[in-house]
């Protein structure tokens, strides 16, 4: 007999076991389990209706007010959010409540795009600002790039 016979022999066996014990119990405490669900004769038919409709006004209510929290949650951020940023008409009327920036902009071998990058940054909506360009050793025309794209000559 191999390994999977045997344990499957012994499942038997304790199915078996347990059934007779089942029936054991049941038998011995039979008059017992009959009185128990004769107790719940009160979950007739009537008192599960009603308490489906309960249930239901109960998430449906809930949900609601869920609803309601959550849209006046996302009215009240977005007034927040809204008032903590200024308009870019705002910037214009008002360039002194911003504090000047400067940007770093590291060319290594850009000869190609510096000129466009540097032009782009130039042209950014804000009052004060500067573009500093750091050219650390490129080994091809960066520097002449600029020179000639800015007309520093």
């Amino acid at each position: 007999m191999n390994p999977l016979e045997k344990f499957l022999t012994g499942f038997d066996e304790f199915q078996l076991s347990l059934k007779e014990s089942w029936v054991s119990f049941y038998s011995q405490y039979q008059s017992e389990i009959e009185r128990f669900v004769g107790t719940l004769d009160w979950l007739s038919e009537s008192y599960f209706n009603d308490f489906v409709i309960f249930s239901s006004f109960y998430l449906i209510l809930g949900n609601t007010i869920y609803l309601v929290i959550l849209i006046l949650g996302y009215i009240n951020s977005k007034k927040k959010f809204q008032d903590s940023f200024l308009s870019p008409l705002d910037i214009k009327k008002a360039p002194e409540l911003l504090k000047p920036i400067s940007i770093l902009v590291p060319a290594y071998n850009e000869e190609k795009s510096i000129v466009d990058s540097v032009r782009t940054l130039c042209q950014l909506n804000y009052p004060i600002h500067e573009v500093i360009v750091v050219n650390d050793g490129s080994s091809d025309g960066t520097l002449k790039a600029l020179l000639e794209g800015f007309d520093f000559n």
